[in-house]
């Protein structure tokens, strides 16, 4: 380290004098402490304030002036004598002079070859002229200690003055604080006496493997808690207990396992991906290929599919299935969950048909004990029912919703919330059919069935409420659509406040209520309150921010904004490459539209580039001779014509 030489004096006054009282030093004559250190300053070069706490401690032996002035000259020669001064006596040189190791004129002159050091680094050039008090009323070995930490961290001169002032007020409190316990607790008398004889990396070890013994049995009180907070539905308050846990004894997969699980439930992805990880670390090495590994590899896979990460998800349940597939049969309705979520991922990621191989190995091992797994079995069906859904293949999905239906029924009764969903579920599948009054039906007995187990402030109430909405959309009555809309709005804006994703739902649907009235500035209002929450909510590539921007082109196009509806495409496009590798539905009608709006500007080149995209995508998951692409080579043709 390089600092500049001053010549300013820095005053640091710290503590109080290690050894008795001020000394007199009026004029005694001769005999004066003053005169006496004059003289040695002038005949030995001995600083005169090093001299004077030499007397101090002669004085307080009770010696004569005559006698502590002779054994002061004494002491000062031999010292001047000793040969290589390394900035503190050695034991052969503290014999010679005829000192105990505890002889306080150790310290006192340890203090004068520590501050006589020469060069930038010099601890004179912050404490010259005498001014800073003997060691700072603080062990020799501590200041010394504190002096090097700091000089090993580079401080320029001015932070280092303030920084070393800090230090040895904090050496006080600590030791203050460890002499109040150290009569009656081993660990803190054995962390003062490392403190004391400047090991302070030692006295830090001590007290952190105590406080790491405290830490797991509180942390294992607090997991408990926190176990138990969830049993008594508490989830709030048990999150609290969990991360406490977590924080107390990180090394312990499974109370990060716990609060990983936790966060998940919460839905703070996020957060939840550190501590599975964490948890994931600290497994023992004979766990790490077992089913504690393969149950961690699962959650993580869970995170990152809520994060939207559905190929960082797919690679962590593929390694919880490669664990799985490993393991006895005992083992096999795990490998079937995982084969499910593999599933969901893959239909998230648009990867459909891959999504329905999934399912139906989850489905095969189901059916091997089908009393034993009927919850599991209406699951599949149903996420069966909503990849053909998905694939716009209606009548197929239909079919799996109601098998989801019926057997739910036969598990919980007609009447259960699970029921509900199978119910909603169809509902949305008749409405994509373009039968709107079916739709209703569904709806209105999935709705009934919620009010009378959660009333009308519960989320699940809201989002089947909505439902009536769609359905009042499909069979063309708006405003009816917009008063139900409306209605859920305000609901979840009590449960939620304004930033969650269903409120953003909320808007999505008003403002397609608006577009359909052909009020464009309204739709736009609402689509773009709906792309703010979920940019809050998901960041700037998830599928939501990917429907958010479709429907502002949507509305830009019917506004015939053709500029600002390409904008909004090109959005679209990228955010279904970023995350879903390009869903083939939604890339062919951002491509579409992209061509309809630059077709409208009469700028054809532009517009059978994209047509030529979305042929190119079309190709992927239809044969060659399928009406999509024989549409987009009519397409092509007539917009060359245009050219011509």
């Amino acid at each position: 380290m390089h600092r500049p030489q001053l010549l300013v004096c820095v005053y640091i006054l710290l503590g109080v004098v290690a050894y008795g009282q001020p000394v007199n030093q009026q004029t005694l004559g001769d005999q004066s402490p003053a005169v006496v250190a004059e003289n040695i300053r002038i005949t030995y070069g001995v600083p005169p304030h090093i001299t004077l706490e030499i007397i101090k401690v002669y004085e307080q032996q009770g010696s004569s002036p005559a006698g502590r002035n002779a054994a002061v000259n004494a002491l000062i020669k031999k010292y001047k004598a000793l040969g290589s001064k390394s900035g503190s006596l050695t034991k052969p040189q503290q014999s010679s002079l005829g000192l105990s190791a505890n002889s306080p004129l150790v310290s006192i002159l340890n203090y004068d070859l520590f501050m006589s050091t020469r060069g930038d680094q010099s601890p004179a050039i912050y404490a010259p002229g005498g001014s800073a008090e003997i060691w700072y009323g603080i062990p020799p070995e501590a200041f010394r200690s504190i002096w090097d930490l700091l000089e090993a961290k580079q401080l320029a001169l001015e932070d280092f003055d303030k920084k070393f002032e800090e230090q040895i007020r904090k050496f006080k409190e600590l030791k203050s604080e460890l002499d109040a316990r150290a009569d009656y607790d081993k660990i803190a008398a054995r962390a003062k006496a490392k403190l004391e004889a400047g090991d302070i990396a030692g006295a830090e070890l001590i007290l952190e493997e105590d406080a790491l013994r405290a830490n797991k049995q509180t942390a294992f009180r607090n997991y408990e808690v926190a176990r138990v907070k969830e049993l008594n539905l508490k989830p709030q308050e048990a999150d609290e207990y969990y991360m406490l846990a977590a924080l107390l004894d990180k090394e312990n997969p499974t109370y990060t396992y716990a609060y990983g699980k936790y966060l998940i439930e919460a839905g703070q992805y996020q957060k939840a991906t550190a501590q599975l990880q964490l948890s994931m670390d600290h497994l023992s090495g004979q766990n790490t290929q077992r089913l504690p590994a393969a149950e961690r590899f699962n959650q993580l896979g869970e995170a990152h599919r809520g994060l939207a990460e559905y190929d960082q998800a797919i690679a962590f349940y593929e390694q919880a299935q490669n664990i799985l597939l490993g393991l006895d049969e005992t083992h096999l309705s795990r490998l079937a969950d995982t084969y499910n979520n593999l599933g969901l991922a893959f239909v998230a990621k648009g990867e459909i048909n891959r999504g329905i191989d999934y399912y139906h190995r989850a489905l095969e091992i189901y059916q091997e004990k089908p009393e034993s797994f009927y919850p599991q079995i209406a699951i599949t069906y149903n996420n069966l029912g909503s990849a053909y859904a998905y694939k716009r293949d209606f009548p197929q999905a239909l079919e799996y919703y109601e098998f989801s239906r019926k057997v739910l029924s036969d598990i919980y009764g007609e009447d259960h919330p699970r029921v509900a969903t199978s119910l909603n579920n169809i509902g949305y599948t008749y409405g994509n059919m373009q039968e709107p009054d079916k739709s209703l039906e569904y709806f209105q007995r999935a709705l009934e069935m919620l009010s009378k187990v959660y009333g009308e402030d519960h989320p699940n109430f809201a989002r089947t409420y909505g439902n009536l909405g769609v359905a009042y959309a499909y069979k063309g009555d708006i405003d009816r659509a917009l008063e139900y809309y409306t209605k859920v709005l305000a609901i979840d804006q009590r449960i939620y406040g304004e930033i969650h994703p269903d409120v953003a739902d909320d808007y999505t649907n008003i403002g397609n209520a608006w577009l359909s009235k052909n009020d464009y500035p309204k739709a736009i209002e609402y689509f773009t309150k709906a792309l703010a929450i979920d940019r809050q909510v998901h960041g700037n590539y998830h599928l939501r921010i990917a429907r958010d921007h479709g429907n502002l082109g949507a509305t830009y196009l019917g506004q015939q904004a053709y500029d600002q509806a390409i904008d909004a495409y090109q959005q679209v496009i990228e955010n279904y490459k970023y995350i879903t590798n390009g869903d083939p539905n939604k890339l062919l009608t951002a491509y579409n539209n992209i061509a309809a709006a630059y077709a409208q500007q009469k700028e054809f080149p532009q517009a059978i580039e994209a047509l030529e995209q979305a042929r190119s995508v079309a190709r992927q998951f239809v044969p060659e001779d399928h009406p999509y692409i024989q549409r987009f080579d009519r397409d092509i043709q007539y917009l060359r014509g245009q050219m011509k």
